[in-house]
């Protein structure tokens, strides 16, 4: 499968993969000026924190082989009144992606060889807002469940580890979130998938059942998705 991506009347891209994970997103984000404080959100200026923004992303997980490689192949913002388009081709000749500059959005503990934007210095993959009211049990999922390490900076932001790399940052918000805020997919790679399996069901995430590979899915409330698939065994020699 393939998506044709036409913005304002010109056809911007055409991407498609053999094997992958394939993604069109639009995101806005603006917050209230008003409930910006230093403390929840240290390490981010007053600046940064009221910067609003409007992008438009396509990108993929490339699955070709073992070693997973996340590419894009259109990141621009777009304003009111743009018209975005988006075909489902089927399979056939697409464009050529670029491999992401980023970390990779694996929470397996590996990062890219390549540097980092500076947007990107703090690691963080995603960036996710959720209501104030999920933040109890979003804890106590990654936490007891994933056995994650959290940073807390406050009761409206944390940022949230599995193998020590930060992936994930969500922000709690009282005000109503983006009906349009993309579902946020992360792959995550582990030694001991019936175990997680076995776990995730007992805190009622109701997963998937394991395939022959011994891969699953899962979500977390807030948008927030999950592919598991077993990490690669080590060879002896």
């Amino acid at each position: 499968m393939r998506f044709e991506v036409i913005v304002n009347g010109e056809r911007r891209c055409v991407a498609g993969l053999e094997y992958g994970v394939l993604t069109v997103g639009t995101t806005w984000m603006k917050r209230n000026p008003d409930a910006f404080s230093p403390s929840p959100y240290r390490g981010m200026t007053k600046a940064e924190y009221l910067e609003e923004f409007a992008n438009l992303h396509v990108g993929a997980l490339d699955l070709s082989n073992a070693k997973e490689q996340p590419v894009d192949w259109l990141k621009e913002q777009f304003v009111p009144g743009d018209e975005i388009i988006i075909r489902v081709l089927p399979p056939g000749e697409s464009d050529k992606p670029v491999p992401r500059q980023a970390s990779s959005c694996s929470l397996s503990g590996q990062t890219s060889a390549s540097p980092k934007p500076k947007r990107e210095k703090t690691g963080i993959a995603y960036s996710i807002i959720v209501p104030s009211s999920l933040r109890d049990r979003i804890h106590q999922i990654f936490e007891q469940t994933l056995d994650s390490v959290t940073t807390d900076f406050g009761s409206s932001r944390v940022r949230y580890a599995i193998d020590g790399v930060a992936e994930l940052e969500i922000l709690f918000s009282e005000d109503q979130v983006p009906r349009d805020q993309p579902t946020v997919l992360l792959h995550l790679q582990i030694d001991d998938g019936e175990a997680l399996h076995e776990r995730l069901c007992e805190a009622g995430l109701a997963p998937s059942r394991q395939d022959a590979r011994g891969e699953f899915d899962f979500s977390v409330p807030g948008g927030i998705s999950f592919h598991v698939y077993p990490r690669p065994q080590q060879s002896k020699n």
